[in-house]
């Protein structure tokens, strides 16, 4: 069946020699088949479907492809084989995203063990090797987790919804979210590919956040045992530096600070590390150095406008010290007529309004 019978059933419309996509000007401009393989044409129409894939959830979906956009020249492509293309494309969007969801067990031996069968219990996993009979229970067999080299497991969406949870000043969300990874994965707390430790971190910056010092700080130092990555350790120092700071310990925090901040480190421990460190400075009426601090936000990270509202109000204390009464008057506007509904705004009408 050639591409002009396909276009009567409606599965592909008529190829008119006319339009630009079925012309190829490679030493002709004439209308027809253009030149070059039929496979390149046919990788061609693969793209076309890949751009037409959506995920949802952890399934998947195929949207409508506009046959206009895929070019099969006449007689390259029997039914058959376009069937079996389009069977082996299906099983590729709908099985390829559970494939990359499951979690796995890698083994000393090298056995691997898939989440669904091991349930993880006292240090010990359980797996079921079939069902009972007549009621009795199936059969099982018991490994010590000790056994387990390696997890094969992507980031939990609860570390994700955290994250945007703490950003969001809901600390109580995010705690939520950070200790249900936490003790999933507190068996293989030092396993490579565990997400413990990155819960962890998360549970600190919420205790932080909500004031909870010694829960803070203990966190903190299980976490420091544990040998993080230097980025997930610098993220609790942070942390626990402000907890210094609202405690006045104001020569602690300011000497972690400076340490973190003198090398190359990830965004997050900069941004947050600044505005702590102009908080120190604030507190020290060191008032250049505040602003510099503070500044260092929208002059290196300018997309983050989540902390505007404290660089914002850091900066127009700091301008207050230096007795530059014009710009906190410009810094104030900017502060209420951006971020109304701000935290720091209210603040800022107490603080500075007679």
């Amino acid at each position: 069946m050639n591409t002009e019978e396909w276009g009567k059933i409606g599965f592909l419309p008529r190829m008119d020699p006319n339009r630009r996509e079925c012309r190829r000007k490679a030493g002709n401009d004439g209308g027809g088949q253009p030149a070059g393989s039929g496979s390149a044409a046919v990788f061609i129409g693969w793209i076309q479907v890949m751009r037409n894939v959506a995920s949802v959830g952890d399934h998947a979906r195929l949207t409508w492809i506009d046959p206009a956009q895929v070019f099969l020249p006449a007689g390259r492509i029997s039914p058959p084989l376009w069937r079996g293309v389009g069977l082996a494309l299906f099983a590729l969007v709908v099985l390829w995203p559970q494939a990359v969801q499951a979690q796995r067990y890698r083994l000393r031996d090298g056995r691997v063990l898939e989440q669904s069968a091991v349930v993880v219990r006292d240090g010990r996993m359980i797996i079921s090797l079939g069902d009972g009979k007549a009621g009795a229970p199936g059969a099982e067999m018991t490994l010590p987790v000790s056994l387990v080299v390696e997890l094969e497991c992507p980031e939990p969406e609860e570390l994700r919804s955290g994250r945007a949870a703490l950003a969001a000043g809901r600390t109580g969300e995010a705690l939520l979210e950070a200790d249900s990874v936490v003790t999933r994965f507190a068996p293989f707390s030092r396993v490579p590919g565990s997400w413990w430790a990155e819960a962890l971190v998360l549970r600190v910056r919420a205790l932080a956040a909500a004031g909870r010092s010694e829960e803070t700080r203990q966190g903190a130092a299980m976490l420091l045992a544990a040998a993080p990555r230097a980025d997930q350790a610098a993220l609790v120092r942070v942390a626990v530096a402000g907890i210094d700071l609202s405690e006045s310990k104001t020569d602690a925090a300011g000497a972690v600070l400076i340490e973190l901040l003198r090398d190359p480190v990830s965004v997050e421990v900069e941004v947050e590390g600044a505005l702590l460190l102009g908080e120190v400075h604030l507190a020290g009426k060191e008032w250049e150095k505040a602003l510099e601090a503070f500044l260092r936000i929208p002059a290196f990270h300018g997309r983050r406008v989540d902390l505007m509202p404290r660089v914002l109000l850091g900066s127009a204390r700091a301008y207050r010290g230096l007795n530059d009464a014009g710009r906190v008057e410009r810094t104030l506007l900017e502060l209420n007529d951006r971020y109304p509904e701000a935290v720091q705004a209210t603040t800022a009408k107490k603080e500075f309004l007679p």
